[in-house]
């Protein structure tokens, strides 16, 4: 069994991270992470994973593709290949993980900061200006 958490996925230096749980028969579960930063592809409904060197996938027999917020995405037809795996979904992947709405939130405070700090610069540069005090004799 192999548990995919697909989503969208979160490009960080042309870096593609999906996590991974592998499960070969009744074997404990194995986290792994899947890491590309060249051959990765992605469709609205199909993944597609390929390295330079071969993983046994043909080992898993049976693949789930978990969605981390709109839940399960069930899998309509799976290739595997001595360095490729391309999974198919019968639905689109579209979701955002918890870490990337976090990364979202994060930087949406951060622009209102600047937004505000930049207001508040702004009055205190330009109102001195406008109203100068000037002596009478």
């Amino acid at each position: 069994m192999l548990w995919i958490n697909i989503c969208e996925p979160f490009n960080f230096n042309n870096t593609r991270l999906y996590n991974v749980i592998l499960q070969e028969g009744q074997n404990e579960p194995i986290p792994y992470s899947l890491v590309s930063t060249q051959s990765i592809s992605t469709t609205r409904d199909q993944v597609t994973f390929k390295y330079n060197q071969p993983f046994k996938w043909s080992q898993f027999t049976i693949i789930e593709v978990h969605c981390s917020k709109e839940g399960e995405t069930k899998v309509e037809s799976f290739t595997i290949d001595n360095s490729t795996l391309s999974i198919k979904m019968t639905s689109p992947i579209v979701c955002i993980s918890r870490n990337e709405s976090h990364v979202v939130a994060v930087m949406f405070f951060f622009l209102i900061s600047l937004t505000i700090i930049g207001g508040i610069s702004l009055i205190i540069l330009y109102l001195p200006n406008k109203y100068e005090v000037t002596k009478n004799d």
